[in-house]
């Protein structure tokens, strides 16, 4: 299909890559990067009220100077740098007042706020838009949450990309969030495999093991362009247009769609031609690591995918390694041929290596996510199912996701240091 057949929801699509790229060449776009308010002394103990709330949540929001180890070297300041990249001041001040591990009313939070109830229904659903808090409609009403920082906040600031936003926030997410967040001992991601047809008959797979499952039984998927891709598009050997790849399910694709305004709905039937559209660019699918799935990307092995390249940097061959997939790969010795299809198309560059002539599997650097069975043409490969003892028990969702992390320590790059700002 050429550009000029997708049409209309292409080109939405489209603005949103365009706005993005316009990082990659150094001009502004997106959200600005700090309101100059924020530093008015006023607002400081209110962003590091909020700082500590969301150190109870996700990777964690430690301070600079208690690092050590590696991560020892990140600038002072750099955390609430980040805080004043998302929350205006007036928002942070607000935010204090929103729950972390509930979802309340605009009327609750306008209590303890001690604001008027429109004011603040009005200033939570402007946090929405910038991605400082989760916003749903609960059986009419609508509800709000604090979210992690990251995963969640930065992974969900697709069409937020600017030259000033990335500056502000890359200090701490580069040096802190990314290395800590594969210590962690829930993980932040997983891999599934497309489709059934990639796992060996008789497996019993449960629905949320599977893709096509997973977006096909959803009530509402949402689609938009790659927060990794686009930026780098031009630098990638299979990112061809089109850029929307990056998927959302149910609350999830409400919230893109309606607050933060950066996806669209689809339908069943583009839900199959965009799984049609993975098997021919060779994608693999790596998703939130909850059984909700609430976002799912399908993603290439050439570096675009930026979990999958700070997994590997950082991650994988760890004690965590194994919780990111359900599965491994069987292989079939007397089809195989030694052709080197899985060696080109494995997903991590590591799980199908060379040995001489011969490809060897190393499972410990697997993510199970089918590529390399798709893309066998002795049809040698097969998924199976780990031992159901082997298998993480991946929390419901996102938050709960949040949740679990937040009990976590920050991880071996920080030397273990205790959840909680310190003084």
């Amino acid at each position: 299909m050429n550009t000029f057949e997708h049409g209309k929801e292409y080109w939405n699509s489209w603005r949103t890559y365009a706005t993005q790229s316009l990082m990659a060449q150094g001009i502004p776009s997106g959200q600005p990067a700090i309101d100059p308010r924020a530093n008015d002394p006023q607002y400081a103990p209110y962003y590091e009220k909020l700082a500590e709330i969301l150190d109870g949540l996700s990777s964690g929001f430690p301070k600079p100077e208690n690092f050590k180890g590696a991560m020892a070297s990140i600038p002072e300041g750099a955390d609430l740098q980040y805080l004043k990249t998302y929350y205006l001041p007036e928002h942070a001040k607000l935010a204090i007042h929103v729950p972390a591990h509930h979802f309340a009313s605009a009327e609750e939070i306008a209590k303890d706020a001690g604001m008027e109830v429109e004011e603040c229904r009005k200033m939570l659903l402007e946090m929405a838009e910038r991605v400082c808090i989760f916003h749903k409609v609960d059986n009419g009403v609508d509800v709000f949450r604090h979210i992690g920082p990251f995963p969640g906040q930065v992974a969900m600031s697709v069409g937020r990309l600017s030259v000033e936003f990335w500056k502000s926030i890359e200090p701490y997410m580069a040096n802190y969030m990314r290395p800590v967040m594969f210590d962690q001992d829930a993980p932040s991601w997983r891999y599934v495999p497309l489709t059934d047809a990639e796992v060996a008959e008789g497996d019993i797979i449960n629905d949320y093991e599977v893709a096509e499952r997973i977006l096909m039984n959803a009530d509402r998927v949402a689609v938009t362009s790659c927060i990794c891709r686009a930026p780098v598009a031009k630098a990638c050997k299979q990112c061809d247009p089109p850029y929307e790849v990056c998927l959302q399910i149910n609350d999830y694709a409400d919230f893109y769609v309606k607050d933060l305004k950066v996806s669209r709905y689809i339908t069943k039937e583009e839900i199959k031609k965009h799984i049609e559209f993975c098997k021919e660019n060779h994608l693999a699918i790596l998703l939130s690591a909850t059984k909700d799935a609430e976002i799912v990307c399908s993603c290439c092995n050439d570096g675009c995918c930026g979990p999958t390249e700070y997994f590997k940097k950082y991650g994988m061959g760890g004690p965590n390694t194994g919780k990111v997939t359900h599965y491994y790969v069987a292989k079939d010795t007397s089809k195989c041929t030694n052709c080197g299809k899985c060696v080109e198309h494995c997903f991590t560059q590591h799980g199908h290596l060379w040995s001489g002539k011969t490809v060897q599997y190393h499972p410990e650097n697997c993510v199970g996510c089918g590529v390399c069975v798709r893309e066998c043409p002795e049809k040698a490969l097969i998924l199976r199912l780990k031992d159901e003892k082997d298998r993480y028990d991946w929390p419901d969702s996102c938050l709960d996701l949040y949740d679990r992390q937040g009990a976590d320590t920050y991880g071996l790059k920080t030397d273990y240091i205790e959840r909680g700002r310190k003084k």
